[in-house]
């Protein structure tokens, strides 16, 4: 099974208030597959999946 996840009220919101982006990957540690973004160039970025970093 796969398990879904809408990021926006955790690591979006954190992205956008504090520019912390830590939420994305923590998502993947908990056992979410796939996560859904209003910002997907900042899960690719901390992920280590785009460069370069496009500001919050």
């Amino acid at each position: 099974a796969k398990v879904f996840s809408n990021a926006f009220v955790s690591a979006d919101a954190a992205a956008l208030i504090a520019g912390d982006l830590s939420g994305y990957p923590l998502g993947y540690e908990l056992g979410i597959d796939v996560m859904q973004t209003e910002f997907p160039h900042f899960a690719l970025y901390v992920l280590g999946r785009l460069s370069p970093k496009m500001a919050p």
